[in-house]
């Protein structure tokens, strides 16, 4: 049996459209901090990162609550 890899891993950067996140408006950019540890009762994965604002530039720390299915998703991967 093989190992699942992990659907991100820390210093990956995510481009998530507003309806796979919680909660904001429009898409976010994140840089991930620290690996998904917690899950809501309805499937939601708690994420840390730094958001990252239109010119690259690392901002803010914030948790978010994303679909699983996002983070699996390679259109999520952001460019650097």
């Amino acid at each position: 049996m093989t190992a699942q890899a992990p659907p991100v891993r820390m210093g990956d950067r995510l481009s998530l459209p507003e309806g796979d996140y919680r909660f904001g408006l429009g898409t976010l950019v994140i840089e991930v901090t620290a690996l998904p540890q917690r899950r809501t009762d309805d499937g939601w994965l708690e994420l840390h990162g730094l958001e990252i604002a239109w010119n690259g530039q690392r901002g803010d720390a914030r948790i978010v609550w994303v679909r699983p299915e996002a983070l699996r998703a390679p259109d999520t991967r952001a460019k650097r």
